[in-house]
């Protein structure tokens, strides 16, 4: 997805042009999502729509799919949250062509519209597991593979 996580002004203080800020923040978020996500699985969170409606949410298993993912476990990804191989496919798209987008101005467009699409197609991903796993009453995927 195209979050930055850092604020411009951080970053024009790094001495980034403000012309490049943008797909500079997107290329070091996506890094730090991939790099950060071992660590936040690790911290208690609530799941509003668990806890509220006894449901997953779409979100519910993604963070251990993007982990199997950089383990290469992707039948692992799988069961966790299939929308999370396609989050991670984005992010290292993300690390694979920001720095293009970054230091060859033509091919930004390229890059933004591609990352675009797949935010599109992630999103899709995350609310087809979503509503098969509702559909099919599995209600505890992305959980129960945890042990």
């Amino acid at each position: 997805m195209e979050i930055g996580i850092f604020p411009r002004w951080l970053l024009l203080g790094l001495g980034i042009p403000a012309e490049r800020a943008r797909e500079t923040n997107l290329f070091l978020s996506a890094i730090a999502a991939l790099a950060f996500t071992p660590l936040l699985v690790l911290i208690p969170h609530v799941c509003l729509v668990r806890s509220l409606l006894h449901i997953p949410c779409p979100g519910c298993g993604v963070m251990h799919s993007i982990i199997a993912v950089e383990h290469l476990k992707f039948a692992r990804a799988w069961q966790f949250n299939p929308g999370g191989i396609a989050l991670s496919l984005l992010l290292i798209f993300q690390v694979l062509a920001r720095p293009v987008a970054i230091f060859v101005e033509k091919t930004r467009p390229a890059v933004n519209r591609i990352s675009r699409q797949g935010a599109i197609a992630v999103l899709v991903c995350l609310a087809a597991a979503w509503l098969l796993r509702l559909l099919q009453g599995d209600l505890h995927s992305g959980i129960h593979f945890l042990s």
